[in-house]
């Protein structure tokens, strides 16, 4: 049997230990209660760093090889003159200042035919072979001019009768008649310079506005008129052409070439180059015109971005994001 103080002496060691462990307890609250706000907190700076840089979106890594047999070229942002511009549309003509038209010198009998519809001649070249209805002498005709013949009006055993027997037609320089509608009227003056696209819209032709036609069209269009070397013989009459004419200009101090913008995670891009990393820039654009687009925001001046074949780090960036996901 344990004595009285015995006794005792274990109950104030319980009550001891129970008192320590409430302690403990309370401390322990008071520790979790602290962290919880602080880790809140944290939460909330981590959020609010994301959306201080919510414009730059991606990054991939591109070995310097394989930028090189990706053709993948970069250049950087600065300053842009660039161009305001009217886009007309229109057509390629045959100038008619070079097409010549043939007939017999003394009517007669034509006895033979050298040439045909489509063909290529020279200067000199034999054309016909005529009997005069006066003297029964024969004589020929011979090409005054080189070019195509587009039109022949001549058989054998026919009489040539004043009429006309042959055009030629000198193609080493063409007319474009472009519409220049009311609203862009009075933007229009002589010596503007036109770039074209015709056929394939691939290649871009150069010349200047040679006059502008006197009279409106049924359509209210007046034509503007641009004259075109064609000494290759690429331009073919009847070809529909755009045109962008040069009204005037205007310096931005920030510009991209629009070739370089892709669309991104539902905004507009450039792919800046970081060493041989490429970040997605998200940019706010201003004006475009012609191969330049302005930069309002998004992006620093100096700053080196894909030019060429952007597109690649598109793909590249939006497979490592497919990569991740997974």
């Amino acid at each position: 049997m344990y004595s009285i103080k015995t006794l005792m002496m274990i109950l104030m060691l319980v009550l001891s230990l129970a008192a320590c462990g409430d302690a403990q307890h309370e401390s322990d609250s008071r520790v979790d209660a602290q962290d919880e706000p602080h880790q809140g907190s944290h939460e909330a700076n981590e959020d609010d760093s994301h959306e201080g840089h919510a414009e730059v979106e991606g990054r991939t890594h591109i070995e310097p090889e394989t930028q090189q047999a990706l053709g993948i070229v970069t250049e950087q942002a600065g300053p842009v003159v660039m161009a305001e511009l009217v886009t007309a549309y229109g057509h390629i003509r045959t100038n008619t200042d070079q097409v010549t038209h043939i007939s017999a010198r003394f009517d007669g009998e034509i006895k033979q035919v050298h040439v045909a519809v489509g063909d290529r001649v020279e200067t000199g070249q034999l054309l016909l072979d005529i009997e005069s209805n006066e003297s029964l002498n024969r004589y020929t005709m011979v090409a005054s001019v080189s070019g195509l013949v587009t039109q022949r009006d001549a058989n054998v055993g026919e009489q040539t009768n004043g009429g006309e027997l042959l055009v030629i037609t000198d193609l080493s320089s063409v007319w474009v008649d472009l519409e220049i509608f009311p609203s862009d009227r009075e933007q229009i003056a002589l010596g503007m310079p036109v770039s074209l696209r015709a056929g394939d819209m691939s290649t871009i032709h150069t010349g200047t506005i040679a006059m502008m036609l006197p009279q409106a069209q049924r359509n209210q269009a007046v034509i503007a008129r641009v004259v075109l070397d064609n000494s290759n013989g690429r331009l073919i009459p009847g070809t529909w052409v755009s045109a962008d004419i040069r009204t005037g200009e205007y310096e931005v101090p920030l510009a991209v070439r629009r070739e370089a913008l892709q669309s991104f995670r539902d905004a507009t891009v450039v792919y800046v180059r970081d060493g041989d990393d490429f970040q997605a820039r998200v940019l706010e654009l201003g004006r475009q015109s012609g191969d330049w687009a302005e930069v309002l925001s998004g992006l620093a001046p100096g700053t080196r971005y894909v030019t060429e074949n952007s597109y690649i780090v598109k793909a590249d960036l939006e497979k490592s994001g497919a990569s991740h996901n997974h």
